[in-house]
């Protein structure tokens, strides 16, 4: 017998929106299974031909979220099986489709920082973990990377408000809104 009282949560939003900090915490809060799409994502990468990277652009990382909806469905289908509840995050989640497939059975939750500066976000990332940007990016790339991604947030934003979906901007007042994130789950 399917447990209906357990939690099945969906977090997405771009790079460093703090998908990962927030599924921790929601993990250990309701005991609930965490598990981080990335690490898939690099499995995908050891195989070309599935086309299922990180990307490099705004445009080839819309296109991985479309064919990486397969795999999403095949993963939750597996976490479902154990009855226990579970968030699943990541950037490569295609926000129409988990709203369409998952509305009504799943918590989703989106992260982004549409009215933050790539300066800012850059400034943030170093505070948080002062070696592995500048280690992984020069300043000029970090600056695209961020670009893009606020980009994306503000696409996601508005189709959060199309959709109904609760959309926080984790740019600024970064705590409190992961607080505010925690109140919708209860």
């Amino acid at each position: 017998m399917v447990n209906k009282n357990f939690k099945k949560i969906i977090i997405l939003g771009p790079s460093t929106s703090g998908k990962s900090t927030f599924a921790r915490i929601v993990s250990k809060k309701y005991g609930v299974t965490y598990f981080p799409l990335d690490i898939v994502v690099e499995a995908f990468q050891i195989f070309p031909e599935t086309q299922i990277r990180h990307a490099l652009s705004l445009k080839e990382h819309r296109i991985v979220q479309k064919r990486f909806r397969k795999p999403l469905k095949r993963i939750i289908e597996a976490l479902e099986i154990k009855e226990q509840g579970y968030v699943v995050e990541g950037l490569h989640i295609d926000l129409e489709y988990v709203a369409k497939k998952y509305h009504k059975d799943h918590k989703i939750v989106v992260f982004g920082f549409p009215n933050a500066t790539p300066e800012e976000r850059i400034k943030n990332c170093i505070a948080h973990d002062p070696t592995r940007w500048p280690d992984c990016f020069s300043y000029k790339q970090m600056i695209s990377i961020f670009k893009e991604g606020i980009q994306e947030s503000k696409s996601l934003e508005k189709k959060c408000k199309r959709l109904k979906i609760p959309f926080f901007d984790t740019g600024r007042n970064y705590k409190e809104k992961l607080k505010s994130a925690l109140e919708i789950l209860d």
